[in-house]
């Protein structure tokens, strides 16, 4: 699940890379990033390219891998910067470093801000007391990744978590993302069961419309993704019966219970590919076991596995590259 931050972009120069620790203590901090987390930017990712010039200023044997680093979140933005909303940062217009990362820390409810020590006080000053600040030679010490490793080492079944665990497991997930695509190549295969995934679908959707701190509501997307032209327990059921089923079933009770817009996908898969079942959001794909229609309005309802999934990115990819029907 996903974690945030805001980095001062002089944390990653000559005032916050000064040693060996340091140094070490930045490379595991944008290892975590790519592994978990978004860094949290203002409209033009200006933090990001200047932090990418106060690296250019280290030595090579300081600075190169992490200005790697830099350079695969610069290059992979979409998947790990969220920026601030335009429209908002202009009304809040802040100038300094300090009220630049005070303002995306509490617009985007970041977890986080890593600076170094003479940017420190200000920052804290700016922030508050609901977020922490750090420097980033802390940074293996922090609550911060604390939490990161204790969401990445969670391994207990959906259906033993209380009620705030998967809250916070579920809106981690999908808090920085305007769009959700859900995959169950099963959700239409019985008209009797459609009613279940829709609880299904729903209970993390509304999880996302509470957590969710970008875009404007009536602003979002949930994509939903299923196969026609193939065998179910009813029998065959061809691509125009399979696109009237989601429409009328599963697309139409969703968009009449949520502010986001769904949309309606019906695949050809005659690959036979589309098979694990999940949604992605922001480029990181979640696999549910054995499906939405084992979570129920209040949670899981039966033995239910969910986790976040590598290999599962491309496997929705190539779910989406499917031919539609009908």
């Amino acid at each position: 699940m996903i974690v945030s931050a805001v980095a001062d972009p002089s944390a990653f120069g000559p005032q916050g890379i000064s040693d060996e620790l340091s140094k070490r203590e930045t490379i595991a901090f944008l290892q975590g990033i790519i592994e978990s987390g978004v860094l949290l930017d203002d409209p033009t990712r200006e933090l990001l390219r200047e932090a990418l010039r106060e690296v250019s200023q280290l030595t090579t044997k300081m600075g190169q891998r992490i200005q790697l680093l830099l350079l695969e979140i610069q290059k992979q933005h979409k998947k790990f910067v969220v920026s601030c909303d335009r429209t908002r940062w202009q009304q809040l217009g802040p100038t300094t470093i300090p009220q630049k990362c005070s303002v995306l820390a509490t617009t985007l409810k970041a977890d986080v801000v890593v600076t170094q020590s003479t940017h420190l006080a200000p920052i804290q000053a700016e922030v508050g007391t609901g977020v922490e600040v750090i420097l980033i030679e802390d940074a293996s010490e922090s609550s911060f990744e604390a939490t990161r490793r204790k969401l990445l080492q969670f391994e207990k079944p959906l259906d033993e978590l209380g009620q705030a665990e998967i809250e916070e497991f579920v809106g981690r997930a999908v808090k920085y993302t305007s769009t959700i695509r859900v995959f169950d190549y099963r959700m239409i295969g019985s008209v009797k069961r459609t009613a279940k995934y829709v609880a299904g679908i729903l209970f993390f959707v509304s999880i996302w419309e509470k957590w969710c701190v970008v875009g404007q509501a009536s602003s979002r997307v949930v994509e939903l993704y299923t196969v026609g032209n193939t065998t179910t327990q009813g029998g065959f059921l061809n691509g125009v019966e399979a696109d009237s089923r989601l429409a009328s079933h599963i697309q139409t009770p969703l968009s009449s219970a949520i502010a986001a817009t769904v949309t309606r996908f019906v695949k050809d898969d005659r690959e036979g590919i589309f098979h694990a079942r999940g949604f992605e959001a922001r480029q990181r794909a979640f696999t549910i076991d054995p499906g939405f229609d084992a979570v129920g309005v209040g949670g899981a309802i039966r033995r239910c596995l969910l986790k976040a999934d590598l290999a599962a990115v491309s496997h929705f990819a190539d779910c989406r590259k499917l031919k539609d029907l009908p």
